[in-house]
Order: structure tokens, then C-alpha cells, then sequence
């Protein structure tokens, strides 16, 4: 579940599609470009594109440096229509699959390179949790590398998923990382607000 219920799921793009193809679609569409926000890292500010969907919805494209990746996302408050638009997007563009995600992740041998396929993995999950997607977040989560383990907390942020309370309570008590316990506790703070 999403915190955000006008929120579709977010889908990854892959590296080999260009800013014009996703420009071109949107053309297609008949959105309308709003504008853009230029990317800020040191403020955790990714660059985005919004276009109005003329359905009282909007659609974003974000180009993540947290997750060295592209991501697109819609917004409406009708979820159906939302989610109709991302899978115009998924019919038109090459984004990444639950099952390229899940493998590349678990195919990764550094750990730079496990974290970021976790980080896509997070942003790329569906929006109901998916027992291989929790397994394999929950296993980065006991990862002996320290990159590892907060990418795989900031997977968990991503995917709204409150079930992954108790890890979170675990990580923000017993981690020996300062970094990954501050994480663990804003994303579990964030999930009680939001949270039954």
C-alpha cells in the first residue's frame, strides 16, 4: 500500500531510454508540460518534469541520484486513472520488471552495486507488498556492508509498505551504524503518522 492513495506505482525506466522518447509520449498523450524542478543533490532535490494529464491527474518523471536511476510516477484522485497512465508509460517506454529488479539485485556482487539495485528495487515495487520483494529487501536489511543495509532501509521508505515496521523498530534499536539507526527511525516515524 502507498501512503498516498492517488499515488500510482512508480515504475523504473531503463538506462536506454531517452529524455525525448519520454517527451514524444507525452506529446502522444496530449499532457501538458507544467515544468520542471532542477535536480539539487546536496538537498535531496531530484530533477522532475510534471505534465498535467488533463484528467484532473498529473504525471512525473524524476531523475533519482539516490537511486543513480529514472523513474516515473502518476498522481490522481481516482486511482484508476492514475494507474491507467503508468501503464501507458509501461506500454511505451522500457522500464524495468519486478522480475529484472529482483534479479538484479540478488546477481549483484559488490556492494555498491547491491545497493543501488536495491534503491531501484525499492522504487520500482509494486504497490501491494510481494513476498519476494520483502524477502529479498529483508535480507539486505541483514547485510554485513553498511551500504547495503541503508539502501535496503531507504528500499523500505520507498515502498510504503508498513509491514516493515518491526524491522524498522529492530534497525533503529540495534544496528551498529549512526547513519542507517537516524534513517531507520525518520522512515518508521513517517510510516506512524501515516500508519492504522
Amino acid at each position: 500500500m502507498v501512503l498516498d492513495k492517488r499515488m500510482s506505482r512508480r515504475v523504473v525506466l531503463h538506462d536506454r531510454v531517452e529524455g525525448s522518447e519520454v517527451r514524444a509520449l507525452a506529446d502522444r498523450q496530449g499532457w501538458i508540460f507544467v515544468g520542471q524542478v532542477k535536480s539539487d543533490p546536496e538537498k535531496g532535490i531530484s530533477y522532475e518534469v510534471k505534465w498535467d494529464s488533463q484528467d484532473n491527474g498529473s504525471v512525473h518523471y524524476l531523475d533519482n541520484d539516490l537511486i543513480d536511476a529514472a523513474y516515473m510516477v502518476a498522481m490522481n484522485e481516482v486511482p484508476e486513472a492514475a494507474e491507467e497512465a503508468i501503464r501507458t508509460v509501461c506500454r511505451s517506454l522500457a522500464v524495468w520488471t519486478i522480475e529484472e529488479l529482483l534479479t538484479d539485485v540478488t546477481t549483484q556482487v559488490r556492494p555498491a552495486d547491491r545497493a543501488r539495485a536495491l534503491l531501484r528495487l525499492g522504487v520500482g515495487a509494486p504497490l501491494e507488498p510481494e513476498e519476494r520483494v520483502i524477502k529479498t529487501i529483508r535480507q539486505g536489511l541483514q547485510h554485513p556492508d553498511s551500504r547495503v543495509r541503508l539502501a535496503s532501509v531507504w528500499a523500505v521508505a520507498y515502498t510504503e509498505w508498513l509491514l516493515f515496521m518491526e524491522d524498522l523498530d529492530r534497525i533503529s534499536r540495534k544496528d551498529r551504524d549512526r547513519e542507517i539507526i537516524r534513517t531507520a527511525a525518520a522512515v518508521r516515524k513517517k510510516f506512524r503518522k501515516a500508519g492504522p
